[in-house]
């Protein structure tokens, strides 16, 4: 469904933004490397704990490609990460630019 193109392009970009946070520090030698950590705790294991634990709504929350689940609620979720990302791009830029 489209729904879920779109929710995957979301987390893309949403992905991209954390790199770009990253590299956007002024100490940024390890942005990948910082970005790629992140992105596997954010991916897998903090998901894999919720899971775990039986908190299965905060793990729909953190990744949102549940099976049986309303595919426009995938890309709300996917929204507000998105927005999350954008904002802390932002508020880097902000903050470096003051200094």
């Amino acid at each position: 469904p489209p729904q879920q193109a779109l929710t995957i392009a979301l987390m893309l970009v949403r992905d991209a933004c954390i790199l770009l946070f990253f590299s956007f520090a002024r100490d940024n030698k390890r942005a990948a490397g910082a970005a790629m950590l992140y992105l596997i705790v954010l991916d897998m294991l903090l998901p894999f704990l919720a899971g775990v634990a039986g908190m299965d709504p905060l793990r729909y929350f953190l990744l949102p490609f549940e099976a049986g689940h309303n595919p426009w609620g995938s890309t709300l979720v996917m929204t507000l990460h998105l927005s999350a990302a954008l904002w802390l791009v932002n508020w880097r830029l902000r903050n470096d630019a003051q200094q």
